[in-house]
């Protein structure tokens, strides 16, 4: 039987054409018991890809979750998990870079100006 019962609901907003966020929602029952793994993205306030921003990460998260889990029951009290969540977020980071700089003629670069203290555009 079940112990948790889960959902989410998403949408695009009120500012928004897309809906840039991404959710992982993962319930299993293993011999200690029945898990749920959670992981939420929002996207990047409406900035170019933050679809697929967010995509990625959910996709590195399930992949951990799945090679690093289940393939080879790793215990979720070990310190080892955060590590493996900093690398899996910092390879989400990277590849979300090597993205942008392949593809730079897509951007909206006014969006990525530095901003004065007063929060206006630096020209």
């Amino acid at each position: 039987m079940n112990k948790y019962i889960c959902a989410y609901c998403s949408g695009v907003g009120i500012r928004k054409k897309t809906n840039q966020d991404s959710m992982l929602l993962k319930q299993i029952e293993t011999k200690e018991g029945q898990i749920v793994f959670a992981a939420l993205c929002d996207g990047m306030g409406g900035m170019s890809k933050g679809e697929l921003a967010s995509a990625t990460v959910i996709r590195d998260f399930d992949h951990w979750f799945h090679n690093s889990y289940l393939l080879k029951g790793l215990d979720w009290k070990e310190q080892g998990v955060i590590t493996q969540w900093k690398s899996a977020l910092s390879n989400s980071n990277q590849e979300l870079i090597q993205y942008g700089n392949e593809n730079k003629a897509n951007h909206r670069p006014h969006l990525y100006r530095k901003r004065d203290k007063d929060g206006t555009n630096d020209l």
